[in-house]
């Protein structure tokens, strides 16, 4: 019986239904055949019991022993009479009754079960469900295992639900995102502006009182120009950032090979420029990537300067395939003293920056950028320190959709 029920369960709706009612018709002709009959024969039974009045009739003598034999020729039935009357015409009334009441029945019984096992379930579930997306409420899911077509409407609802609650988690990782760089904002600006407000008042008041001397007034003046710059640094990142959100992927399908090798002159000349070394290591073979080159090759510059500043001799990069051709890895290695403790879990936070001695200007978004351009192409970002000393970060590329946005 169970597979039946889950056999009607997965059966198309249209098929279904009309399995449904034309199990009713049988049970309804079925139902009424056996009822006609047994009225037909209560009412025979009835006019069997009947008395018989002759009203004419002949008399026939026998030739051989004189016997009398008497034939009616003209008789009648006695009428019922009292309850066998009543119940004749009761029979006969339900010749009519019986199959306008099966035909009804049936119609109402058909329609009730196929509510309750195709229809009941699935509408409860949907209508539940688009009351609490009404409510904002996207922590429930829609769990309707059936091959009919409720059921993949429900999958779809289920598929439309997790969408929406992705895409609303997605929004509230912006939303955090953009608290945090505002706060990152008032945080560093701060000492910049400081230092302007500071050395412009110095200027002011030295200048009233005539003691502001060429020497003083130079020094003033640069420190007001190195804080403008970085402040203009933290402006240019802020376009920069505003940028990255409306960036959108022109995947390509690419070889990775011939990918790695274009980038092979400017990685040199970023490491010649820091003083270091670089060890370029391409796939062992070839294959194609569909992705944006060009934004792919951005996170790549990005993780290389940063290990060039942080390393003491040489930086390494490593191109693998995977999956396939489905994924492509980047890891880039250095030899500098790794991250510090927590500081993997921050450093692709936007404007996190440590500074190096003698270096100023660095306002930490490569990182950040990095992380976004790898999950605009499904992948990831990942910090980690080496075994053997130095930091290595990894990037994963996934192939994407043409049509897939970055943001």
């Amino acid at each position: 019986m169970g597979k039946v029920k889950e056999a009607f369960k997965n059966m198309p709706i249209r098929k279904s239904l009309m399995l449904l009612m034309g199990t009713m018709i049988l049970l309804v002709v079925l139902l009424t055949v056996l009822t006609l009959s047994g009225l037909r024969a209560l009412q025979g039974r009835l006019e069997k019991g009947r008395g018989l009045l002759i009203q004419g009739y002949t008399l026939e003598i026998g030739e051989t022993h004189g016997e009398v034999k008497v034939n009616p020729s003209e008789y009648e039935f006695e009428d019922l009479q009292g309850g066998k009357k009543l119940l004749y015409e009761a029979a006969g009334a339900g010749n009519i009754i019986f199959p306008v009441i099966y035909s009804i029945g049936g119609v109402a019984a058909a329609a009730c079960l196929f509510y309750r096992r195709k229809l009941k379930e699935p509408m409860t579930l949907l209508s539940g469900g688009t009351q609490k997306i009404a409510e904002n409420n996207l922590d429930f899911t829609v769990s309707y295992s059936s091959g009919d077509e409720l059921g993949q409407l429900c999958q779809a609802f289920e598929g439309m639900r997790s969408a929406l609650e992705e895409n609303e988690k997605k929004m509230w990782r912006i939303l955090e995102e953009r608290k945090e760089v505002n706060a990152s904002i008032a945080h560093d600006l701060r000492t910049p502006i400081t230092i302007i407000q500071g050395a412009a008042e110095y200027l002011e008041k030295s200048a009233g009182k005539g003691e502001l001397s060429f020497p003083k007034a130079e020094k003033y003046a640069v420190m007001i120009r190195t804080a403008s710059e970085r402040m203009e640094s933290y402006v240019n990142s802020m376009r920069d950032l505003m940028c990255l959100e409306e960036v959108r992927l022109s995947p390509g399908k690419l070889q990775v090979q011939n990918w790695v090798k274009g980038m092979e002159k400017d990685l040199e000349l970023l490491a010649e420029r820091a003083g270091k070394s670089l060890k370029l290591i391409p796939p062992e073979r070839d294959f194609c990537l569909f992705g944006d080159p060009t934004l792919m090759r951005r996170v790549i510059e990005n993780l290389t300067a940063n290990g060039l500043r942080f390393a003491s001799r040489e930086v390494t990069v490593t191109v693998t395939g995977a999956e396939e051709g489905q994924a492509c890895a980047v890891k880039v290695e250095d030899d500098g003293p790794g991250f510090r403790e927590q500081e993997a879990a921050d450093a692709c936070l936007p404007f996190y920056s440590r500074e190096k001695e003698g270096e100023q200007g660095h306002v930490g978004m490569g990182l950040y950028v990095s992380k976004v351009l790898c999950q605009a192409h499904q992948g990831s970002l990942t910090l980690e320190n080496r075994s053997e000393g130095g930091a290595a970060v990894t990037a994963v590329f996934c192939a994407v959709s043409h049509k897939l946005p970055a943001m």
